[in-house]
This record gives structure tokens, C-alpha cells and sequence, in this order.
């Protein structure tokens, strides 16, 4: 799986307390192959979490998953375009922990969209 985002909020690198860190870890110990990227964070995930594969692109972050999670709220994440992105995954499942994308926008482009906190 794939986690966009590892600061828990944008335009920081302080990965205490965030909440993608702790959806990331869920997965892994639930067995899950976890990914992160972060545009700023990254350092401190290889530094504090070298059990997480950490890329640098979102490319990177996409491919061959089959979940991909957004968790934080960075404007470059808006901008990601879903049949690129459909094109990279294995599957096209994204959770959207923040609203970030518009979900009937990846909806159309074949995704199976799930928003934390909205029906």
C-alpha cells in the first residue's frame, strides 16, 4: 500500500503524533507492504521509521499498490491526476483520510474511492 503523506499536517516535516503514521503502522503490522511519501517529511521517516520503504515521487508511491491512502492535506496531492495515477497501481483503491481530491472526480476515472468520515 501506498500512504501519501506522513507529516500530520502540510508545510511541516514533524511526523509526531500524525495520524498517517499511525494508518501506516496499522497496515504493516497487519502484514501489509507499506510505502510512504512525504514532500517534506521524508527524512524523518527514513530516520525514525526504517521499516517503511520511503520514495521520494508519488510515481514512486503509486506503483504496483494496490491501496493507496491520502493522509495529509499537501496541495501537490490535488494536482495528481487519476488516470496517470490509475496507470501506475496494481488496483485503484484510494482512502481518503483528508479531502484533498475530489473523490467523484477519481470515482470516474475507475477508482473505488473510500473518505474517512463521510458516507
Amino acid at each position: 500500500m501506498a500512504v501519501l503523506g506522513a507529516a500530520f499536517k502540510p508545510n511541516t516535516d514533524d511526523i509526531r503524533d500524525s495520524p498517517a503514521i499511525d494508518i501506516a503502522q496499522r497496515f504493516h503490522d497487519a502484514g501489509a507492504s507499506v510505502v510512504v511519501q512525504d514532500e517534506m517529511a521524508i527524512e524523518s521517516v527514513v530516520r525514525e521509521l526504517p521499516h517503511f520503504d520511503a520514495v521520494v515521487s508519488t510515481e514512486d508511491a503509486f506503483s504496483q499498490a494496490d491501496l493507496v491512502v491520502i493522509a495529509t492535506e499537501w496541495r501537490s496531492y490535488a494536482q495528481i491526476n487519476p488516470d496517470a495515477a490509475g496507470a501506475l497501481v496494481k488496483q485503484k483503491n484510494l482512502i481518503l483520510a483528508r479531502k484533498v481530491v475530489d473523490e467523484k472526480l477519481w470515482q470516474s476515472h475507475g477508482w473505488n474511492v473510500k473518505a474517512l468520515g463521510r458516507s
